[in-house]
């Protein structure tokens, strides 16, 4: 598979040309990279759920290792750039425990869910409630100008929704939470009291891929969302799925040993511990 993605590259640094901006070089990896990657998964055919997620984990990997090294020889990683897209990468290869899940009450949520969809629900609430007081429109009126403004402020449609047995799970993927995570933590707050108003059964789970993480994590522990981390995340995402991808990740997965010495030399020349993202398994069995 990784020499399928490698062909697909030949000659990508002069296609990529000097002016060209950062983002058509980088949609012209990405989609090369797309391409393999959809025609791989179609030659992918078996009954075998333990095989197939096996496939699956060399496929997305080989991805990732395409995607990581031919975008940098167009344009080279900063940290920001680098941390993204290894969020990214890493998230994908979670959700190959959902694509190949052995549990048979575990599936994709297909419901769209807002934020708004809360307000609604307490606005509708509201009318039953005071629907015979002389000032009901009015009230109705107040709270709603009231409200209005939070219909901008809370994006939910990067958390993934799965059920469980007929309970909705909320997952968030982060592969580390740092210092800069505040704008996501006051988010993931508001995400959580959302899913827990529309149905108190709800299960809230953040899944991270590092285990060194801050305060910011924990406070959202506090407010009902489950952490974890490291290899738990594997244990965890096998537990809900019936699929453990840990042990192929253990056997397959060596970015160090995929990627060229360039990129690697590259990141572990940064002060910053830019060659972290590269360990998806933290800690080795």
């Amino acid at each position: 598979m990784l020499a399928r993605f490698k062909g697909a590259f030949d000659g990508i640094e002069k296609l990529a040309g000097a002016g060209d901006a950062r983002d058509s070089k980088s949609k012209m990896v990405n989609a090369r990279a797309a391409k393999v990657f959809s025609d791989l998964k179609s030659e992918i055919v078996t009954d075998d759920p333990d095989f197939k997620a096996r496939l699956m984990v060399i496929l997305v990997y080989c991805y990732a290792v395409a995607i990581l090294e031919y975008r940098h020889r167009v344009w080279p990683y900063n940290l920001m750039d680098l941390s993204r897209r290894i969020g990214e990468l890493w998230e994908g290869m979670c959700l190959i425990a959902w694509t190949c899940a052995k549990h048979p009450g575990c599936a994709k949520s297909e419901e769209v869910f807002q934020f708004a969809d809360v307000q609604q629900k307490f606005l509708s609430d509201l009318w039953d409630l005071i629907w015979d007081h002389p000032n009901v429109e009015k009230v109705i009126d107040m709270v709603e100008d009231h409200i209005k403004p939070l219909n901008k402020t809370v994006n939910m449609a990067s958390d993934k929704v799965f059920t469980r047995d007929g309970i909705v799970h909320v997952i968030d993927f982060k592969f580390s939470f740092n210092s800069n995570e505040k704008g996501n933590r006051d988010r993931l707050s508001l995400v959580g009291w959302a899913h827990k108003k529309r149905d108190p059964r709800t299960e809230l789970l953040i899944a991270v891929c590092r285990q060194e993480n801050n305060q910011y994590l924990e406070t959202l522990r506090e407010e009902g969302w489950q952490i974890v981390t490291g290899r738990a995340t594997y244990e965890k995402i096998g537990e809900l799925t019936g699929t453990y991808i840990q042990p192929y990740l253990d056997e397959i997965v060596d970015f160090r040993s995929d990627l060229s010495d360039e990129f690697l030399a590259y990141i572990d020349s940064h002060a910053d511990r830019m060659g972290c993202f590269l360990d998806w398994q933290v800690v080795r069995a």
